[in-house]
């Protein structure tokens, strides 16, 4: 189900702390389950800001929330470093951590 509206938009804030206005830029998050997610973020916010704002949004733990962007996983670093620029979309797969089962006989 995919959801265009303006009311998944998450908006992180314009200004810094210390009062200096951000490049603000939009991304699109696009999920395997085909849902959308608009956020509005910060050149330098960071892999983990974004994986913590969309575990709030998906109600999924930020430690299996993996992220791609350009085929490449995102694991850490700021957006500025990876060259996600207004616009870019990045895709949301749940990460499933297996184990070996071991059966007794």
């Amino acid at each position: 189900m995919s959801s265009s509206e303006p009311s998944n938009a998450l908006i992180s804030p314009c200004v810094c702390v210390c009062g200096v206005a951000l490049s603000m830029l939009s991304v699109q998050v696009h999920a395997t389950t085909g849902n959308i997610y608009y956020l509005r973020v910060a050149h330098s916010d960071t892999i983990d800001y974004i994986r913590r704002i969309i575990a709030k949004k998906t109600k999924l733990s930020k430690e299996r929330i993996l992220l791609l962007y350009k085929d490449r996983q995102l694991r850490d670093g700021s957006l500025e470093e990876h060259n996600i620029r207004d616009g870019s979309k990045l895709h949301l797969v749940p990460s499933v951590e297996t184990g070996l089962l071991v059966s007794t006989p």
